[in-house]
């Protein structure tokens, strides 16, 4: 993901933290005929363990359909707030 490397070197400097990044593909991660409902909570889930408590998320995603942006952006706010 050329965009989030490249956004990972332009926020150093104000994060001052070594920064890590990793892929996660949803689509890889959980099986694609699972509905939504049973795939979103265990990403967020799984990025939430991954984040220390002063860490800082910089997400790039793949647009999908309303249902499942609207989903995944509650699970995340109620995850991470």
């Amino acid at each position: 993901m050329p965009a989030l490397k490249h956004n990972l070197k332009r926020n150093k400097p104000v994060l001052g933290k070594k920064l890590k990044h990793a892929v996660v593909h949803w689509n890889k991660a959980a099986d694609p005929a699972k509905s939504l409902s049973t795939t979103a909570g265990p990403l967020v889930s799984t990025m939430v363990a991954l984040v220390k408590d002063d860490g800082v998320v910089l997400l790039g995603y793949q647009l999908r359909s309303p249902e499942a942006h609207q989903l995944f952006w509650g699970k995340c706010v109620r995850g991470f707030l």
